[in-house]
């Protein structure tokens, strides 16, 4: 509904084309030789991106985002979201080392409105935590692990148990962004055995965009809640990036009735209902997503949906955000509207309001 129409009640919606907005998830786009002397030459292949000087220059990043709209980004990486997928653990840690040492310089030019996220290698949990706190200690606010564990590591293990309470401890969000991990963010196979412009490829290349993203979130969200990693640990926060928020109502309407169905069969030894603790310790990122931005106005859950920008990809809002924004959640009541698109944002990272 577009800003200025009727709402169903018949009063104006307000003018929201000038909205305070803090972006859940943005993107810096790394050189290739950041990682100079880790990685091969040519390892990353052609990449397509808005190229604007803010995707590495964080004077530049500031002027964009004044152009946009935006007052704050959290950042995630770009290139280095498929270093998740690597096999070789001393690699992965070396390149998210290198890459966290540079996102840390990144984000001290303005550490009020430039929010890093540490990527972290979790081969090693003693690796993993030593180098959360080095994260920490540099001013990064928040650590992305694999979306997609590797298969002799789900995250129903309780080789991730030290890392779990150390975020917590540190009060650190945990993000699970797309294209990161063994399902969803190394090449598959179908589309490495038929020759492009074949359906077979094509059809994959639709299945990378849409459902088996959807698979890889929901697979691990199981896992986390029914190993009762929320239960143990009630001050652990998650952030599901990227994977927008239409299908979560679906999904934990789902295990909810099937842990009721299946209590004494199938028996989780949850103290409340897994949407109880999604509610309460997972939060979740869109962007572009019109079914999910309608049901805001009803889902009880909204209370951990963050608007972003995902700028500067090929998708991002930028540098019309405004206008979408005002278009997409105009018809929201004001306390709610200012949750999704900074208010919630500000808690989770414990930041004081930049305005």
């Amino acid at each position: 509904m577009a800003t200025g129409q009727s709402t169903h009640s018949g009063t104006a919606e307000p003018d929201r084309t000038e909205a305070q907005l803090f972006s859940a998830d943005s993107h810096v786009i790394e050189e290739p030789s950041l990682w100079e002397g880790i990685l091969p030459d040519g390892y990353f292949g052609a990449h397509r991106f808005y190229e604007r000087d803010g995707r590495v220059d964080p004077l530049a990043r500031l002027d964009e985002m004044k152009l946009d709209g935006v007052d704050g980004e959290v950042l995630y990486p770009s290139l280095a979201l498929r270093l998740f997928g690597l096999d070789d653990q001393a690699l992965q840690e070396s390149a998210f080392e290198r890459y966290n040492s540079w996102m840390i310089d990144f984000c001290q030019v303005n550490p009020k409105v430039l929010i890093g996220v540490g990527l972290i290698s979790t081969y090693d949990i003693d690796h993993a935590i030593a180098e959360l706190e080095r994260c920490v200690r540099g001013g990064l606010r928040g650590c992305e692990v694999w979306q997609s564990p590797h298969p002799d590591l789900p995250f129903t293990s309780r080789h991730y148990e030290p890392f779990w309470e150390a975020a917590a401890s540190l009060n650190v969000p945990v993000s699970l962004h797309i294209l990161t991990g063994f399902i969803y963010g190394r090449k598959e196979p179908q589309a490495q055995t038929h020759p492009e412009g074949s359906i077979e490829h094509i059809v994959d290349g639709y299945k990378t965009s849409i459902t088996r993203k959807l698979l890889a979130v929901s697979d691990s969200l199981l896992e986390i809640i029914l190993s009762r990693a929320l239960d143990r640990h009630p001050n652990l926060k998650f952030v599901v990036v990227e994977n927008e928020i239409g299908w979560i109502p679906f999904l934990l309407d789902q295990l909810d009735y099937y842990c009721e169905r299946f209590r004494e069969s199938r028996p989780t030894n949850l103290a409340k209902l897994p949407s109880e603790y999604f509610g309460q310790q997972v939060f979740s990122t869109f962007f572009r997503d019109p079914v999910g931005s309608k049901m805001l106005g009803w889902w009880k859950g909204v209370s951990g949906c963050m608007w972003s920008s995902d700028y500067p990809h090929a998708n991002s809002t930028w540098p019309n955000s405004q206008q979408i924004v005002a278009e997409n959640l105009g018809y929201l009541d004001e306390e709610t509207f200012r949750n999704v698109i900074r208010g919630t944002a500000l808690r989770l990272y414990s930041l004081d309001d930049v305005r």
